[in-house]
């Protein structure tokens, strides 16, 4: 995806190769561009601008694999808490953190993320609170009370998020 949030084709010669592993990706075009295999068909284009649902989630399939395999948790910490990623993009990143990680240090996201800041998207929220529930700090604890005093009952699978992390917590 380009900065503006539509497909489009880079040669690998435009970047710097992080990753010499190209399992998974073909050849197309010429000797420099490499595609997912999840999208990697004829008609792929055509299907994504026609809302085909299987080729959305190919292409999403596809996007976390690669920032699963190629992110550290530190990286994604970083892509969660920069501006330049929509919020649907974060959500992503949480996600693949969730699925990284144990425990994972929450100073950057408390920091990051305020309770108005995530007011406005709920999805986001839920996310975030994800990742958040799996380190029983002081911090999160005190987050979390902060949530429940000013926006108990604006979700009830946010609040069923704080409601276990409350539970479990000692």
């Amino acid at each position: 995806m380009d900065d503006a949030g539509g497909l489009s084709v880079y040669e690998t010669t435009d970047f710097k190769v992080i990753n010499e592993d190209l399992t998974g990706y073909e050849l197309q075009r010429g000797e420099n561009e490499y595609v997912h295999n999840l999208i990697a068909y004829p008609s792929f284009y055509e299907d994504y601008y026609n809302d085909d649902k299987q080729a959305r989630e190919n292409l999403m399939r596809a996007m976390q694999g690669i920032y699963e395999k190629d992110c550290s948790e530190e990286d994604l910490v970083d892509c969660i808490c920069c501006d330049d990623y929509s919020d649907d993009m974060k959500c992503i990143f949480l996600e693949i953190l969730v699925l990284k990680t144990e425990e994972i240090d929450t100073t950057v996201l408390l920091g990051y993320f305020h309770l108005d800041y995530l007011r406005k998207d709920m999805t986001l929220t839920k996310s975030l609170f994800a990742v958040l529930a799996k380190s029983k700090n002081e911090d999160v604890y005190h987050f979390f009370l902060a949530y429940l005093y000013e926006n108990a009952g604006l979700s009830e699978e946010i609040d069923e998020i704080v409601r276990v992390y409350f539970d479990d917590y000692y």
